[in-house]
């Protein structure tokens, strides 16, 4: 026979009690989650960039930092940024080369050409591509970014096309879910008492 006083009951079969009412709460939550209902991708593309031809030892004494474009998306104020990616190369359809050179969104690196990579002499622009980090992504401005480059060594920076992909979710879908698991819990308390 079983105690009624619960401070009795055995703390494992509390546990798969309380376990009975979580898991269906999570199931709905993880069946939720694909779905992304009104989920969101956004695109925005620059224009190929033909960048000056400063020398050494112009590049090395200012490290000229160069404005290739900014990229122009807007999401609206109630989602939440999922994913952002961008994607470029290297060289572009009328110099398969580049200089040695680092390129930023915002503040962050996304790609580096060094001054002994095949970008540098390349006979085809070398495609490039960047997931943006959780950390990251908050640091995203929601309307534009600035896509800049800086020149590491001789020659002339040539990028081709560049890319930024963002996905957004609207932000209803993560307190629901949200609150999902929070009535589970709610109702495995209140079953014990």
């Amino acid at each position: 026979m079983e105690p009624t006083d619960h401070r009795q009951t055995p703390a494992w079969r509390r546990a798969g009690r309380a376990l009975a009412w979580t898991l269906p709460a999570l199931a709905l939550c993880a069946a939720a989650i694909p779905a992304y209902a009104g989920a969101i991708t956004v695109s925005s593309t620059l224009d190929a960039y033909y960048g000056d031809a400063p020398v050494s030892p112009d590049y090395v004494n200012a490290a000229p930092v160069s404005l290739i474009g900014t990229f122009v998306f807007s999401i609206p104020a109630d989602y939440l940024l999922l994913d952002a990616t961008i994607t470029g190369t290297f060289g572009n359809s009328l110099v398969s080369s580049t200089a040695p050179s680092q390129y930023y969104v915002g503040s962050i690196l996304v790609a580096t050409c060094g001054a002994t990579d095949d970008c540098v002499s390349s006979d085809t622009p070398i495609a490039w591509s960047y997931t943006f980090t959780p950390a990251d992504l908050l640091t995203l401005s929601n309307g534009s970014d600035d896509f800049t480059v800086v020149q590491t060594g001789d020659s002339q920076v040539m990028a081709g096309q560049a890319t930024m992909t963002v996905d957004a979710v609207p932000e209803p879908i993560s307190l629901s879910l949200l609150a999902v698991g929070l009535s589970g819990l709610a109702l495995t308390r209140r079953k014990r008492a």
